[in-house]
């Protein structure tokens, strides 16, 4: 079974993203932390990209995001930022670039700053990310922005995930 993602917009209260593991489990949390836009950039990545130890991957393992979201000694060993997977590292990168896009306008060289910004924290560049697939990430996270800025209060988003 896949996973599924779910957020449910609200305007008068926080929103609410839930989970529903592949093993059946779910989980949920309100959303008053990041911009809902930062999950949606890691859905497109993380699907686009095929990646299955990225954050919903290990949501799916059996992580909350509370549990991403604690100061750092009192995370898990697993979470710390030293033990998470090659994946999770590469994702938070091309998430933050693809927002900083977003939110500038500008279409920068994201290939080449992506392998510096990688190279300095001595991290591998992700071999799935070729030119066609970074297209493919921009328009899908464009969607899905699109998506939940259409949304009205109570509606939900719901997004499946193959870890």
């Amino acid at each position: 079974m896949d996973a599924l993602l779910g957020f449910q917009k609200e305007t008068t209260k926080p929103s609410i993203f839930t989970f529903r593991r592949s093993d059946g489990s779910a989980i949920w949390t309100k959303l008053n932390r990041l911009p809902i836009e930062h999950d949606l950039a890691h859905y497109a990545v993380e699907k686009t990209l095929q990646f299955k130890q990225a954050f919903y991957g290990l949501l799916d393992q059996g992580f909350t995001p509370e549990a991403f979201e604690l100061p750092r000694d009192k995370r898990s060993q697993a979470l710390m930022p030293a033990n998470l997977p090659v994946e999770a590292h590469q994702a938070e990168f091309i998430v933050g670039l693809l927002q900083t896009e977003r939110i500038s306008g500008e279409n920068s060289d994201f290939v080449s700053t992506l392998k510096q910004a990688l190279d300095a924290k001595e991290i591998p560049f992700p071999n799935r990310l070729t030119e066609d697939q970074l297209r493919k990430i921009r328009e899908t996270y464009r969607e899905l922005v699109y998506q939940w800025n259409t949304l009205k209060s109570g509606e939900r988003l719901e997004l499946p995930f193959n870890p």
